[in-house]
């Protein structure tokens, strides 16, 4: 019995995909109000922060990375991202490393500077980002809007801080659950 709970736990583990969540910048999901995404025209020397307040009132940066190649925030390490081209990328990929995850609150925000809009954030954990799947991003100014086509110029994460991701937390305490089950019942015997 005990070896077939390990077997399913193990099997269970091991099945579960990751799920990419895709961000697009096409200008639909941003065009009318939604409880998820938000642009600005904002430019110059206003800060993310600024141009996205009350929203990222309270919250730090925790990853950011601009495609020079620069990486930082609070927990550089914790993500990589890769650009579709160097030179004008219109899309990227976010990827989890290690360390620390952004959440519970987390906001996902890409800037050009110089294309309409200049900002698009985007609360990723309303969208159903678990903090370590991939982060796709998609059609980010291709030659929409009335100043034309740009490029990603960086992207940053903001939030709170959660020290491991829950799922695996799960995992991990359920894992251990079950062999001091086990272990206690070998020693009985």
């Amino acid at each position: 019995m005990f070896r077939i709970l390990i077997t399913l736990v193990c099997i269970g583990s091991f099945s579960m995909n990751a799920q990419a969540l895709t961000v697009s910048g096409d200008d639909t999901d941003c065009v009318s109000p939604r409880a998820h995404c938000w642009t600005t025209n904002v430019n110059g020397s206003v800060s993310d922060q600024d141009a996205f307040s009350p929203l990222l009132d309270g919250l730090t940066l925790f990853y950011k990375d601009d495609t020079g190649g620069a990486e930082g925030g609070s927990n550089p390490g914790s993500y990589t991202t890769v650009y579709d081209v160097e030179a004008d990328p219109t899309a990227a990929t976010i990827s989890y490393d290690s360390g620390d995850t952004c959440g519970p609150v987390c906001y996902l925000l890409v800037k050009d500077g110089s294309a309409d809009p200049t900002r698009y954030l985007f609360d990723v954990i309303l969208m159903g980002w678990n903090g370590t799947d991939d982060l796709d991003l998609e059609e980010f100014w291709t030659g929409i809007g009335p100043l034309g086509a740009g490029a990603i110029s960086h992207v940053s994460l903001y939030s709170g801080v959660s020290a491991v991701p829950v799922p695996a937390a799960v995992w991990l305490f359920g894992t251990a659950l079950i062999g001091f089950i086990g272990m206690s019942r070998r020693t009985k015997v």
